[in-house]
């Protein structure tokens, strides 16, 4: 993980070819806004096409909602690297050039899950809320 780029990412190497993995990919999650500004495609169905601004828009619309609704839930963007460069290519003790490898992904989907706030932080929300 990387407070720069706000997100997370695994390189697999599958042991043998399937039909869903014929090579390596790199799995990515993270902050939703951070991670659809990497991607120039999005996974429908079992699509991969074109994320247009429309989709985009749609998906951080969603996301919002599902941040400030009734469960105000932590959302997750998550996104695959299909055709990452090789491992030995990669500098895997310096973060900070990750963000250099978590290119061109295609955006799969959403995850919300629900985090409520830790008790010792009660008091401090009641503040922010007292003051407007």
């Amino acid at each position: 993980f990387s407070r720069d780029r706000k997100s997370m990412s695994c390189y697999v190497v599958p042991k043998e070819p399937t039909k869903l993995f014929n090579g390596n990919k790199m799995f990515v999650k993270g902050a939703p806004e951070g991670v659809l500004d990497r991607c120039t495609h999005v996974r429908m169905g079992t699509d991969k096409v074109p994320l247009t601004p429309a989709v985009r828009r749609e998906i951080l619309r969603l996301t919002l909602e599902y941040g400030t609704g009734r469960d105000t839930l932590r959302c997750l963007g998550l996104a695959t690297v299909d055709d990452p460069i090789k491992s030995e290519q990669m500098n895997f003790e310096d973060s900070t050039q990750f963000v250099k490898y978590e290119q061109k992904m295609t955006f799969v989907g959403v995850a919300g899950m629900l985090d409520p706030p830790r008790i010792e932080v009660r008091d401090s929300i009641q503040q922010c809320r007292d003051a407007g």
